[in-house]
């Protein structure tokens, strides 16, 4: 149990420094995504698909949620 234990833990911390780099990535895509001026603007990404960059912090100083907040976030919504 305590060599399973160990490998569970093991995975853990590796999925988790994936992620850090993936999320690192994303941020300089981000980046790129804003320095092509793509604020607010909604891009058709196929099957239904659209992404738009915003702005969480337009028109305000503060945004509360439960947890950290990212200035800029790509949403994307689908047709129904």
């Amino acid at each position: 149990m305590a060599q399973r234990t160990k490998t569970l833990i093991t995975k853990v911390l590796t999925l988790r420094d994936k992620g850090k780099a993936a999320y690192k990535e994303a941020d300089v895509l981000m980046d790129e995504l804003l320095k092509r001026d793509m604020l607010g603007r909604s891009i058709d990404l196929g099957d239904g698909q659209h992404a738009t960059l915003i702005d969480n912090f337009e028109n305000r100083n503060k945004v509360f949620r439960a947890h950290g907040i990212a200035r800029f976030e790509l949403v994307v919504t689908r047709a129904e």
